[in-house]
């Protein structure tokens, strides 16, 4: 894949386009942005946050597909993107933790909205475990599935993976507050 050279936590890169157009909530994209930070998202921001969110929760960022977001360290560690034309892959390889934890996971995206999350390698959960969140999240930050969120025991262990399943649009059914 290709090297993202994002290096740091709060690191976001530029706009990377797609091959396909790719359906989101009640839009569709054909660039993204990766973060540092364990999501990618839609949204041009100058900054990545990496712990301090919520899912869903109206502050930035929004409109995300978080994998595994904390605050992680980058030694040895890089990120990569491959477009294969059918599925686009992210993959967060190596980042670290406070106590020296290993992470690495992946983010594929499927043209007909599908989204699978992918942890290779995560450390050991029955021991200790650090707050993090996963899950996805609209535009406005008013609708999104949290997998896992804030501090709660992450779901995923090593070699596991999550699939997001676009409903049909028959299935969505969307209020705004006054």
């Amino acid at each position: 894949g290709t090297d993202t050279g994002i290096d740091e936590n709060d690191d976001i890169t530029a706009a990377i386009p797609l091959s396909f157009s790719f359906p989101f909530y009640e839009s569709s994209y054909s660039e993204l942005y990766i973060t540092g930070a364990g999501y990618l998202t839609f949204t041009d921001y100058d900054w990545a946050n990496s712990y301090n969110f919520i899912i869903p929760e109206e502050s930035a960022p929004n409109n995300l597909i978080s994998v595994l977001s904390k605050y992680q360290y980058y030694s040895s560690s890089a990120v990569y993107y491959k477009d294969f034309g059918t599925y686009f892959v992210v993959q967060w390889n190596h980042l670290l933790d406070y106590e020296g934890g290993v992470y690495t996971f992946e983010a594929v995206l499927y043209p007909d909205g599908n989204i699978k999350f992918q942890y290779r390698t995560m450390p050991d959960i029955s021991t200790k475990y650090y707050c993090s969140r996963s899950g996805i999240e609209n535009a406005t930050g008013i609708d999104g599935l949290a997998y896992w969120d804030e501090c709660q025991r992450p779901a995923a262990a090593s070699n596991t993976a999550v699939l997001f399943t676009k409903p049909a649009p028959s299935a969505r059914v969307g209020a705004t507050p006054l």
